[in-house]
């Protein structure tokens, strides 16, 4: 499936193609009333330098983007519509793009991680403010299971886009991500549990896209 988006600018035409998607279901907090969405990462399984994120709230897309590190570009879908399928491409009818600068993400906060194995599948990465480690800002703590699928899923899972691509850490684990929560002032904060895995197969073409400074 190809589909291709068209502006009145020229600027390069830009491809991406998708192989497979995760779905998390996410709350804000660890309680029963607590807020809740659902996340869904398109990602390339041979390519780590773009990933579409969704944002799914009471069946309705609120946030759609594509964000590509190679060109340093990100392109934002507009439309908020009701999404019955995950592979729907009408989600793909407005979008604008933009310029993403790494330098300025790098250079916001020069935090300190330190990775941690725990037991069995369970791994945690500390966020330190500083070389000291004494303060941790927070951790995020993420269970993995084995799959087919799990090149490059690291990359495109949102709560390693700024470890890995601004400050470049190394995880020693890249499995498929089942669960993951952090952990702020001993409370379990943006809990996330993986609801579907799923191969899929689809091109989003821009082209001309027109550039919003």
């Amino acid at each position: 499936m190809i589909l291709s988006l068209n502006s009145f600018s020229q600027e390069k035409k830009l491809s991406y193609y998708f192989d497979y998607y995760t779905v998390y279901e996410y709350k804000k907090e660890d309680k029963k009333n607590s807020e809740t969405a659902k996340n869904i990462y398109f990602s390339n399984s041979k390519d780590s330098t773009f990933i579409l994120s969704v944002t799914i709230k009471d069946n309705i897309v609120t946030n759609a983007a594509i964000l590509d590190y190679k060109n340093l570009k990100i392109t934002i879908f507009k439309d908020e519509r009701i999404l019955n399928n995950y592979n729907d491409v009408r989600l793909f009818n407005n979008a604008s793009t933009t310029d993403y600068n790494l330098d300025i993400c790098r250079s916001k906060t020069n935090y300190f991680y330190e990775i941690n194995d725990r037991e069995g599948f369970s791994h945690s990465i500390k966020k330190y403010k500083n070389s000291k480690k004494k303060k941790i800002v927070d951790e995020f703590i993420y269970e993995t299971k084995v799959s087919d699928i799990n090149t490059n899923h690291n990359y495109n899972f949102g709560q390693f886009v700024n470890p890995l691509w601004c400050w470049k850490i190394t995880l020693t684990n890249k499995d498929l991500i089942t669960n993951s929560y952090f952990l702020i002032k001993g409370k379990k904060k943006h809990l996330r549990k993986l609801e579907e895995f799923t191969k899929t197969d689809f091109t989003i073409t821009i082209d001309n896209l027109k550039i919003i400074q």
